[in-house]
């Protein structure tokens, strides 16, 4: 997200490109953590 901060500080895009970008990346965010989570249990299950 600092990569897009900076990108808007620098005007190289939009407050809505900015906007858009941020809840795609919380959504990504979300997904790899619970595939994270998911790896971690079916590890645990094997053991």
């Amino acid at each position: 997200m600092e990569h897009l901060t900076t990108a808007f500080d620098e005007k190289y895009i939009s407050e809505i490109t900015l906007n858009i970008l941020d809840e795609k990346f919380e959504i990504v965010i979300k997904l790899i953590n619970g595939y994270i989570n998911y790896l971690d249990k079916s590890k645990a299950t094997k053991k």
